[in-house]
């Protein structure tokens, strides 16, 4: 079970997809903490190995992973290229999100993210998930990334007109009193959870949680005790028989991220008979995420044996009424023509943001102080040269010498060169000579001439290394440097 993404949901442990011998899995265990056992759900949708995974509410997430599989090379005479699992680099590096509604065991899809993300880690706070970095399918990636889960605290209503958009599918309900699921085109989130399957009854709600189909519908509570996650465009008792043209229908329009589903009733109340026609439209991009259009709406002649309610519902604590018929249909709270939207309070849809982690380069300036420190009485200059790269120096002096005496000094210059220096030096250096002479050019020089030289060097200085001559200084106005002296016996 390596590599699998994990959760916990309530009572129970999840663990989705895993490393499965280098070929991913889609493997979902469940291990029940309460009852000391294990057991299995739906599969994961794809083969999956370390995604980043996470709770939020009743679902589990798996955010990017990949498929580690990856095509091996073929050796010469043994057949064709087999799979190799990849440690490194999966086959496939995902950038999708699935999401296992725990409830009804089933999955869905979310928000992909903006770039892949395999051999990862992340978890959800609160109601977001995040992915850290991973590998994006040709090389690391440092790209963070955050999603806040769909989620309305509350909704508000609005009023208006909008286009009545009449079914297509006949559920085939033909009854009283009675429901059936219906699979949706894509996900839907109300109040706090995301759906893919709704219950619609004959008596106009349509139910995501806990349904019940009975007659005996109330203002307050909210329809009936116990019913959880309700649109009610007009939850009353009515009748949907085919064999007086009546029935429920559904249709897709648009597409993708786009698409509007449509749940129509075609109805009468029991008592009276009169005709209804109104239908709930569910946007996918939110806008507003649903709306109630009533295309018919008759008054009833009389009282109904139920209460007319309509409105949005959580749970039996959380919920918005927009309006309450107490005697099921004389005073409906809507007309014809109208149409009531629903916005939610919060977040309708989670949008991944990356928030990437750059790594900088910095392109330091560097103005570094040499100190030349002669073993010589007097003091030392400090020139301020400009340093720039790493290379052999090269230096081409000019020297212009004032003799003081004749001297067989014995000079051991020791140069280090590291660097390709620009030097600008403005001192005028006067040095009493002693006999012997240390050189140390960069960065910190000891030197101990046997002449007092007014020295003007040029920008690019040439060293000859380790030389030790033994001469006699001939006292020339300007003499001319020499690459190699031969040493000549002291006299």
């Amino acid at each position: 079970m390596g590599g699998a993404g994990y959760s916990i949901v309530g009572d129970f442990v999840y663990l989705q997809g895993h490393w499965n011998g280098g070929s991913g899995s889609t493997d979902n265990y469940q291990y029940d903490i309460v009852n000391n056992s294990w057991g299995t759900g739906a599969p994961v949708p794809v083969p999956i190995y370390r995604p980043a995974s996470g709770a939020i509410g009743t679902n589990t997430y798996l955010v990017g992973g990949g498929d580690p599989s990856a095509a091996g090379k073929a050796i010469r005479g043994q057949g064709p290229k087999l799979p190799r699992p990849s440690m490194q680099s999966p086959a496939v590096s995902y950038n999708s999100t699935y999401i296992y509604h725990t409830t009804g065991d089933t999955w869905s899809t979310g928000p992909n993210t903006n770039v892949a993300h395999s051999f990862t880690g992340g978890t959800a706070i609160g109601n977001s998930l995040i992915v850290v970095t991973g590998f994006d399918g040709s090389s690391d990636t440092n790209t963070v990334e955050l999603a806040t889960q769909p989620g309305c605290s509350d909704y508000t209503f609005g009023t208006g007109t909008d286009t009545f958009v009449p079914g297509v599918d006949d559920l085939g309900l033909n009854c009283d009193d009675c429901g059936a699921d219906v699979s949706l085109p894509f996900s839907v989130t109300l109040y706090d959870q995301t759906f893919n399957s709704v219950h619609v009854g004959s008596n106009g709600h349509a139910t995501f949680g806990t349904f019940d189909d009975n007659f005996s519908v109330t203002c307050s509570p909210f329809g009936f005790n116990g019913t959880t996650y309700v649109l009610a465009p007009y939850w009353a008792d009515q009748t949907v028989f085919a064999a007086s043209g009546h029935g429920v229908f559904t249709t897709t329009t648009g597409t993708a991220p786009n698409r509007i589903f449509y749940i129509e009733w075609r109805s009468i109340y029991p008592s009276s008979l009169e005709e209804l026609n109104y239908e709930i439209a569910i946007r996918e991009d939110c806008n507003p995420p649903f709306e109630f259009i009533y295309n018919t709406i008759n008054t009833a002649a009389v009282g109904d044996d139920s209460e007319l309610v309509i409105g949005v519902k959580k749970d039996d604590t959380t919920f918005e009424q927009f309006g309450c018929d107490h005697s099921g249909g004389t005073n409906p709270p809507v007309t014809s023509g109208q149409n009531v939207s629903l916005t939610c309070v919060g977040s309708c849809m989670g949008v991944p943001t990356p928030t990437p982690t750059p790594t900088a380069t910095a392109t330091p300036s560097v103005t570094p102080t040499a100190t030349a420190t002669p073993t010589s009485t007097p003091p030392p200059p400090t020139p301020t040269p400009t340093a720039t790269a790493t290379a052999t120096a090269t230096v081409t002096p000019t020297v212009t010498p004032t003799p003081t005496s004749t001297a067989t000094p014995t000079a051991t210059p020791t140069p280090t060169p590291t660097a390709t220096v620009t030097v600008t030096p403005t001192p005028t250096v006067t040095i009493t000579p002693t006999p012997t002479v240390t050189v140390t050019p960069t960065p910190t020089v000891t030197v101990t001439p046997t002449v007092t030289p007014t020295v003007t060097p040029t920008a690019t200085p040439t060293v000859m290394p380790s030389v030790t001559p033994t001469a006699t200084p001939r006292h020339t106005p300007t003499p001319r440097p020499r690459g190699t002296p031969r040493p000549r016996p002291t006299p």
